[in-house]
């Protein structure tokens, strides 16, 4: 059991944080009781009384079935959650739902008497394929693998995407999904697989679903049973976009819907057993001469001399440089080649560098310091899309010279954006300018880390049991949790973060049920809050 480092009558060091602390290791203790509890009831640890607290046992409740040949030991929430499944289903059917009066574009998606009429349903879908990328221009399809991947999912349910970064998984499957669309034969539904529970909490909002009190199993089977109910003349295709890791999507592969196909983009080839993979190898020769050519208007020579000098893999790396030409219509290929050759002979040759982006880079800051300061927030922030309202906040800029930098941004291929949020548009660009900050200025990367801190945390809302700001908590939650990871091994900004980890950890154990990453997050604030406390006493 954690011990909290206390001084003279066992109070803290620092006064403000008392009564946030107690009430953490209160809920701590709970969290680690009821994760004990849960682990025991699948017979995976043994469970003694009192083994969290003297007066904290397991809740269980045994259920009988009808033939009374079988036993299933429950505890009493999980009771609860099932009977609140039942009634959720029923009166989705029955009652009219109401959106939230925040998110009018969400109005009446789901009102009315008439649930599946095709008005209410085109809403509905354009909502349910947010975050799908748009179409590409002068698409070029790798080794006719999207008419590979439409045969496999004729003959299975699951297919990999696979590849390295930069190499098209993700706009491999946003194309094809397109496809689906125009054919009329397919809802797409787009997940994000770094926030897959995040993500059917919102599309449960958009069903019109009540959350509170569910756990993330019985969301997703309300999500499942709805779709299939709504689009019960066509098949649903689920993307779940860039897979980190097998734990993060194994649960949501279970229970699909009847119609359901479901494709997976992943670095990792493997990631679930028995499961084909198609390996995006990128483009070869042929097919990186004619997207040159296409995207720039040059002759083959030209492209070609691009291809010998960045390579002909990788799809990003070639768009990047196509942005920049186009961009830069008076810079001439040749120039291009140079800059490119001079900025990678400073490197040694086992160094995996990027010197295109480089190249956009230096012409950002020379361009607009507004642009490149906005590219410097939102590399520490979720790679999913941040929020116009939590950009604004950051960058304390005119609306002008917001939308001046955010256009430059777009002009070069490093965001997409809309009236509503900002997306960098590959992880790489995320990666480099992280890299280039850290060789920038040190003291810089300290203080956007604290901005960010502070201003997050002024948006999360305190989260408990009651779900009416649950909306908001999932809007921002995705961002607290990267700035923990990026803030982990640095003393940076000590009360704001610990806020930040008080608040995480209670959104796993209110809205989430996950009890284990509760007490992980809140077991790191209690540790962080008594070596801040001790390092303050006098």
């Amino acid at each position: 059991m954690l011990k909290l480092i206390t001084r003279r009558n066992g109070h803290f060091g620092i006064k403000d944080n008392v009564q946030r602390s107690v009430k953490v290791f209160a809920n701590y203790r709970i969290a680690k009781n009821n994760y004990a509890c849960s682990q025991a009831n699948r017979g995976k640890i043994n469970f003694s009384k009192g083994q969290y607290g003297e007066n904290q046992t397991c809740s269980e409740i045994t259920i009988v079935n009808k033939n009374n040949d079988s036993y299933k030991s429950m505890e009493g929430w999980e009771i609860v959650s099932y009977f609140l499944l039942v009634v959720g289903f029923i009166g989705y059917v029955l009652v009219n739902s109401k959106a939230s009066a925040e998110e009018k574009d969400n109005e009446n998606i789901t009102e009315g008497s008439d649930l599946q009429s095709s008005e209410k349903l085109d809403r509905l879908s354009i909502k349910l394929m947010e975050g799908l990328p748009s179409p590409v221009e002068n698409y070029v399809d790798l080794q006719g693998k999207k008419k590979l991947l439409d045969q496999a999912l004729k003959g299975q349910t699951i297919v990999i995407i696979s590849g390295a970064g930069g190499m098209g998984k993700s706009t491999l499957a946003a194309q094809y999904a397109h496809e689906c669309e125009q054919r009329k034969d397919m809802q797409v539904v787009w997940v994000k697989g770094t926030q897959i529970e995040e993500e059917f909490f919102r599309l449960a909002a958009l069903l019109g679903i009540e959350t509170s009190g569910l756990n993330n199993e019985l969301i997703r089977n309300l999500v499942y049973g709805n779709l299939q109910m709504l689009y019960d003349r066509k098949s649903l295709l689920f993307i779940f976009d860039n897979v980190e890791t097998k734990e993060k999507i194994k649960g949501y592969l279970i229970n699909l819907p009847n119609t359901a196909k479901v494709i997976i983009t992943a670095r990792n080839g493997g990631l679930l057993d028995g499961i084909e993979s198609f390996r995006v190898k990128g483009f070869k020769q042929k097919e990186a001469t004619s997207y040159l050519r296409q995207a720039l208007t040059i002759s083959e020579e030209e492209a070609k001399k691009i291809i010998n000098v960045v390579g002909d893999e990788s799809p990003f790396r070639l768009s990047i440089v196509v942005a920049y030409l186009k961009n830069h219509p008076s810079t001439s290929v040749h120039e291009l080649i140079e800059k490119y050759l001079k900025i990678k002979g400073g490197y040694s040759d086992n160094q995996e560098i990027y010197p295109e982006i480089e190249i956009l880079f230096r012409n950002l800051k020379h361009d607009s310091s507004t642009g490149w300061k906005l590219l410097k927030y939102l590399a520490y922030l979720d790679a999913e899309g941040v929020s116009m309202k939590l950009i604004r906040e950051i960058m304390e800029q005119t609306v002008n010279e917001l939308e001046e930098a955010i256009n430059k941004l777009k002009e070069l291929s490093l965001i997409k954006a809309n009236e509503r949020k900002v997306k960098i548009t590959h992880r790489i660009i995320q990666e480099e300018t992280k890299k280039a900050l850290s060789e920038e200025d040190k003291t810089q990367y300290q203080k956007i880390l604290e901005k960010l801190i502070h201003e997050v945390d002024r948006q999360f809302p305190n989260v408990n049991n009651n779900p009416q700001n649950w909306e908001k908590v999932m809007k921002i939650v995705s961002h607290a949790k990267v700035l923990i990871e990026e803030t982990k091994e640095i003393n940076q900004s000590a009360d704001g973060r610990n806020q930040l980890l008080s608040k995480i950890g209670a959104y796993f154990y209110y809205m989430n049920f996950n009890y284990k990453e509760a007490i992980n997050y809140w077991e790191e604030l209690l540790k962080k809050s008594n070596e801040y406390s001790y390092n303050r006493s006098p």
